[in-house]
């Protein structure tokens, strides 16, 4: 094949497609997901403390 071909070209172009992702964005997944969990917790937490364990009186009989 000739040096000049497109076919010579494109073989380069294909590796740099696989290099893996910069390491400083290795963070960022485990932490999102990290504050997802937090947030659901603390979200859970202040429903419960502010829900659930008092007696309603919406059906009670007068």
């Amino acid at each position: 094949m000739p040096e000049g071909s497109i076919r010579a070209t494109q073989a380069p172009a294909a590796a740099t497609e696989a290099e893996p992702p910069p390491r400083r964005r290795r963070w960022l997944r485990p932490a999102l997901m990290l504050g997802g969990v937090l947030a659901v917790a603390i979200g859970a937490g202040v429903l419960w403390l502010h829900g659930g364990r008092y007696a309603g009186t919406d059906d009670a009989y007068v």
